[in-house]
């Protein structure tokens, strides 16, 4: 009779914690959804600057709107949120996960994939 008891509660346990999850994870902004599930893989683009970008008064940063060239040769119109002005001409590489741009740092020319830094340089010239 006891063990039964204990198999009842250690179920009803574990459904209570997987009810609860999933509402957790229900209530969360989609943004913190897509950076927390693992099936969602990070991908990396390029871009240079190339534009002053839309600075915000109240906060400093600086919103930029460029062409950020994937691995595979894809380019895609793509808005991110520097901290502060970057540097004109710089290659910056976007860490990004499900549209949302994780991160970002500068890179030099020869760290520029082969396929991207033709892509950036046929993009420059037109």
């Amino acid at each position: 009779m006891m063990k039964k008891w204990i198999l009842l509660l250690s179920a009803l346990i574990v459904i209570a914690t997987s009810v609860v999850g999933y509402g957790v994870y229900q209530l969360m902004p989609e943004r913190n959804r897509v950076q927390f599930n693992p099936f969602i893989h990070e991908q990396y683009s390029y871009v240079q600057i190339n534009n002053a970008g839309i600075k915000d008064a109240t906060s400093g940063t600086v919103e930029y709107t460029l062409p950020a060239w994937r691995e595979d040769g894809t380019m895609q119109q793509t808005t991110f949120t520097g901290m502060k002005k970057l540097r004109s001409g710089a290659y910056i590489r976007l860490v990004s996960k499900g549209g949302y741009i994780l991160s970002y740092n500068e890179v030099q020319p020869n760290e520029l994939p082969a396929t991207v830094s033709a892509k950036i340089k046929e993009d420059t010239k037109q």
